[in-house]
């Protein structure tokens, strides 16, 4: 592989804490019982408004609140993204391994494109990664494959060339829309069963693996 395509939430960073606690945030504006972390992870996955809408779901909150729910959500969130997000281990020396092997990194994720390269600084990896397409960058989310594709097309790198790194079949399903591979991660938010359902060419037990472009059978 001479381009890697990273999802965010799962893959690169584990954010789970900061982003529950954003959406306890928009329902407690409501009135409603906080949810647990991990039945809000469950809901990660499709972008900010499925997620604000499957939590207002589960709390039994009104669906007409959606909008209100998430104008919070984005107003917490932005304040507090980094309060307990970090890099799952190996991947910063992941991304350092391959600059220094002229492999291009890029990042695609259904996560707003201003958040998302907020926590890339913050988290000290911006330097690390090429081009980023957010879920409000193009207006479509994964599996819409139109993001990864202006990824390959900026790279000027063909799709064979390309890989798709994520947690969750969402990940898969745009890699198999874009023609690439999809390599999942047994680290991430998602069943590694359900990656390999969803056409993950391989699940990756840790950062290491995925060494110099290439990943060992």
């Amino acid at each position: 592989m001479r381009h890697v395509v990273f999802d965010l939430d799962g893959t690169l960073v584990d954010s789970r804490a900061d982003l529950a606690a954003a959406v306890n945030a928009g329902l407690a504006a409501l009135g409603c019982t906080a949810l647990p972390e991990s039945q809000i992870v469950s809901f990660i996955g499709d972008g900010t408004a499925r997620l604000v809408a499957r939590a207002l779901y589960a709390a039994a909150g009104p669906a007409s609140a959606g909008e209100e729910v998430l104008t919070v959500f984005h107003e917490y969130y932005a304040a507090h993204l980094l309060d307990r997000t970090c890099l799952y281990a190996g991947i910063a020396e992941l991304l350092a391994t391959l600059q220094n092997t002229n492999v291009r990194v890029s990042v695609l994720t259904n996560k707003n494109e201003g958040h998302s390269r907020a926590i890339l600084r913050g988290l000290a990896i911006q330097g690390l990664i090429g081009e980023v397409v957010g879920g409000d960058t193009l207006g479509v989310l994964k599996p819409a494959p139109a993001g990864l594709r202006q990824l390959i097309e900026t790279s000027t790198l063909p799709a064979h060339a390309t890989a798709m790194v994520g947690d969750s079949v969402v990940d898969m399903e745009v890699a198999r829309r874009a023609g690439v591979v999809g390599l999942g991660v047994a680290w991430g938010f998602g069943p590694s069963e359900a990656l390999k359902a969803a056409g993950a060419q391989r699940i990756l037990q840790r950062p290491a693996e995925l060494q110099s472009g290439s990943v060992a059978e």
